[in-house]
Order: structure tokens, then sequence, then C-alpha cells
């Protein structure tokens, strides 16, 4: 597993090589990292932007993978749980 700092290194690096805008590049290694994690670290990773309204529901599942009706689930339960 790669660390913030070294995927953002290994990102811009991409977007020279490729020349690939640069957010293209961050959603491939975030992708990448979402694929190594688990079923539940997934759906967490993919509830937390869209309960704080910082991602759509329709982003985080093209980031995650994880299904927008999950992301739902995941998204209620963390606000109802959170004080």
């Amino acid at each position: 597993m790669r660390s913030n700092a070294t995927s953002c290194w290994h990102a811009a690096l991409l977007q020279s090589i490729n020349n690939e805008p640069l957010e293209v590049q961050f959603q491939t290694v975030i992708h990448e990292f979402a694929r190594s994690l688990s079923r539940k670290a997934r759906c967490e990773l993919a509830a937390n932007p869209v309960g704080s309204s910082r991602m759509s529901q329709h982003e985080a599942h093209d980031l995650t993978g994880v299904s927008r009706d999950t992301i739902r689930k995941a998204s209620k339960t963390e606000t109802t749980t959170t004080p």
C-alpha cells in the first residue's frame, strides 16, 4: 500500500508520462486503493465524503465501485450515529 505522498507523486508522474489530467490520475490512484480494501472499508470510504456532502453518491460509486444503494444506506447510518 502506498502512502498519500507517494500516491500524489505517482499521480503527478503518470500525468507527465501519459499526458492525462492530474484529476484523472488521482481518480485512478483512489480506484486502485479502494480495490485493495475490504468490502466494509470500501463502504466506509465511499460513505464518508457523501455523508459530509463533499461528493455525490455517483462520484463515490465511480471511485470505489460500491453501489449507490449501499452508499446511501451507509451514509444514513453514519449520520444517525454521529453526535
